[in-house]
């Protein structure tokens, strides 16, 4: 079928956050001449509408602590007011120099991270959905004994750049069922080191252990490990249970240096081999939607999971697949699952589907998806209730975490730990300074919810109570805020 064409170049870059100028009523952007308070009202000012745009409403971020405005006289957050175990920060502490300065360099330019919006009421709709309605009880219980395992399966290219990914899943209960999620490339996530970039981006930094934190977050589920999977070892592994029959759904072609199109996989049922497979499953037309590659990734690898050998055959065909660079678990725990997958397959009780995404216009020619936090929690709950994390201080909610040392790597260190203890990590890039001999957690105010989240943020990063402080100004994107220091030891 002409005009059905490969792409020759890579998938183009997703900006990862959309800058906006702030300005006041006047139309100029607003500086902040006099002193702190002033300052700080400037800094809070609300951002406008349209920036928010296809993620959430004004009011709806409010809720969340994302909107902070001047804290009335008689709120915890006025300066001076504090609670019990909590120290009030005034504005000349050495880490309320360190945000106070950061602001000040972005109060003509503000980034909204958009993703980490996003991610932060995703996660906290799918712990009000999955935490109510009809079998709560039982729910939380499974929770505590997992019987499900996850793992996400990234497919990259000769640069390390995702082009399609899915959260494979076995739930052992039972016969065993089997799922698999599948993720846009072009997906919004919040990575550890990165910020919010898009899923592809994710795997050319860091190792598979950064896409594993991101869709953990985005999608609010725990994640057992990653495995990246070269679209040539995806052939190899094709080949070693010689081919797959598959459906192609059209004609797959290629446009050739001269212009000419040639076909490279006819429609109709056909027996590929491990190179047209990974083409196949890759493959997108011009312009088309990635839910088109995605849903030839899930034919390919049903058809894959069906054929795979038993338990020796299989090792010797995986393992070389399975290294330190790609993936976070080690080979036997990949094997165990895909042996575990093959009989769900066998047995027609593996499935597929969409993890519910819509678009987000932040310009570029690609457009970016961002998690749909509506559909979310329903589909967490029909497909990895199993694997959704519990918080100690209840309700889930995020930590922004800066880097206030300087040392590479920390951030991942501090993510991997909050999110054992079920918190969402929104990452905060380094500090305005990086001498902090402790760290600073912050809250938005005193009240007994806040303290709890504090207290759970700095017991899961290991720092003392004494960490913990109420900033006088509220807080922005997060719940907690944390500038790390030297007594964060990972």
């Amino acid at each position: 079928m002409a005009g059905k064409h490969r792409k020759d170049g890579e998938m183009d870059d997703v900006a990862a956050v959309a800058t906006v100028d702030r300005l006041d009523e006047a139309g100029e952007p607003m500086v902040a001449d006099g002193g702190p308070g002033e300052a700080d009202r400037a800094d809070s000012a609300d951002l406008p509408a349209s920036v928010m745009s296809g993620v959430v409403a004004p009011a709806a971020l409010a809720s969340v602590g994302l909107l902070p405005g001047p804290a009335p006289a008689d709120s915890p957050l006025a300066p001076g007011a504090g609670a019990a175990g909590a120290v009030v920060v005034p504005g000349h502490g050495s880490a309320r120099r360190a945000v106070r300065e950061q602001r000040r360099h972005q109060v003509r330019r503000v980034q909204v991270v958009a993703g980490a919006v996003v991610l932060a009421l995703a996660a906290a709709a799918v712990w009000f959905w999955v935490s109510s309605g009809p079998g709560t009880e039982a729910t939380k219980a499974a929770v505590v004994g997992r019987s499900q395992q996850t793992l996400l399966l990234q497919i990259v290219d000769a640069h390390q750049g995702t082009v399609a990914a899915v959260l494979l899943a076995h739930d052992r209960t039972g016969q065993g069922t089997g799922f698999g999620a599948l993720i846009p490339a072009t997906m919004l996530v919040n990575a550890a080191g990165l910020g919010s970039v898009s899923l592809q981006q994710s795997s050319t930094a860091g190792g598979p252990a950064v896409g594993v934190g991101a869709v953990a977050d985005a999608v609010g589920v725990t994640v057992d490990g990653g495995w990246q999977l070269s679209t040539t070892a995806l052939g190899s592994l094709v080949d070693s249970v010689g081919g797959i029959d598959v459906a192609v759904d059209e004609d797959i072609d290629q446009t050739t240096g001269s212009g000419a199109s040639v076909v490279l996989i006819p429609a109709g049922q056909q027996h590929l081999s491990g190179s047209q497979a990974a083409t196949y499953a890759t493959f997108l037309d011009a312009g088309g939607p990635e839910q088109q590659r995605l849903a030839r990734l899930a034919t390919v690898l049903q058809a894959l999971l069906a054929k795979l050998p038993a338990a020796g055959p299989l090792a010797a065909a995986v393992t070389p697949l399975v290294t330190v660079a790609d993936a976070s678990v080690p080979a036997g725990q990949v094997e165990v699952l895909l042996d575990q997958l093959h009989a769900d397959a066998v047995g027609g009780r593996l499935s597929f589907d969409n993890l519910p995404t819509h678009a987000l216009d932040i310009g570029g020619s690609t457009p970016a998806l961002v998690v749909d936090n509506g559909a979310l929690p329903a589909f967490v709950r029909s497909n990895f209730a199993l694997s959704v994390p519990t918080s100690a201080a209840g309700a889930p909610f995020s930590a922004l975490v800066q880097n206030g040392v300087g040392t590479p790597g920390l951030d991942e260190k501090a993510r991997q730990r909050l999110a054992g203890a079920g918190i969402s990590y929104i990452d905060g890039a380094n500090a305005s300074t990086f001498s902090n001999p402790t760290s600073t957690v912050l809250i938005a105010d005193g009240g007994q919810s806040a303290q709890r989240q504090g207290a759970a943020v700095a017991r899961a990063l290991g720092l003392p109570a004494s960490d913990v402080k109420i900033t006088s100004q509220g807080q922005t994107l997060a719940a907690v805020v944390v500038i790390l220091g030297d007594d964060f030891k990972p």
